[in-house]
């Protein structure tokens, strides 16, 4: 998913006049947020949805639903036991900030390099949650195959590359 190219200026049509899609297959239930790859598949359907949005033209409901989206997550960010670390939670606080305010200053004339803008913001996001994911699980396999081997001093780097390649190869089969 890159930037969107549009021949002409993105038309906005009347919000819906439900909430949100969600559940509805093209939009997660928001109850899939609690997790890092919950919350970066869910940025990752938002930021396909602007993009065909930007193509077709009609831009109101893909925008409504990305930018409940970034209050859902805003909202579970700033909520009691969740397990973001402060500065993912900062950033993530910062963008929902700046999603509403580029979503709702634009109005009916919402520009395709602002659209961009936010296809942009959702895709990063969501590959630094997967990441990070990737990173967690490489971390908690690699200290198990050291208390496997008896817990040896320095082996640090052969057991986080043997942990890298098992993650790596799960994760592609």
């Amino acid at each position: 998913m890159g930037a969107v190219t549009t021949k002409s200026k993105p038309r906005a049509t009347k919000p819906p006049k439900k909430a949100t899609k969600t559940g509805s297959g093209v939009f997660p239930d928001f109850t899939q947020l609690t997790s890092a790859q919950g919350m970066a598949n869910a940025l990752a359907n938002a930021a396909a949805e602007l993009c065909q949005a930007g193509e077709t033209g009609e831009v109101c409901e893909p925008l409504y639903r990305n930018l409940e989206l970034w209050i859902a997550i805003k909202t579970l960010v700033n909520g009691a036991g969740t397990d973001v670390a402060d500065p993912l939670r900062g950033n993530l606080l910062r963008l929902a900030e700046y999603v509403a305010g580029a979503t709702t200053a634009a109005g009916r004339d919402f520009a395709p390099d602002r659209l961009n803008q936010l296809i942009d913001i959702n895709t990063r996001i969501a590959q630094g949650l997967i990441e990070g994911t990737v990173n967690q699980l490489v971390r908690d396999r690699a200290y198990h195959l050291w208390l496997e081997a008896g817990s040896p001093d320095g082996r640090d780097q052969e057991h986080w590359l043997a942990a890298e390649q098992e993650i790596l190869a799960a994760l592609n089969s």
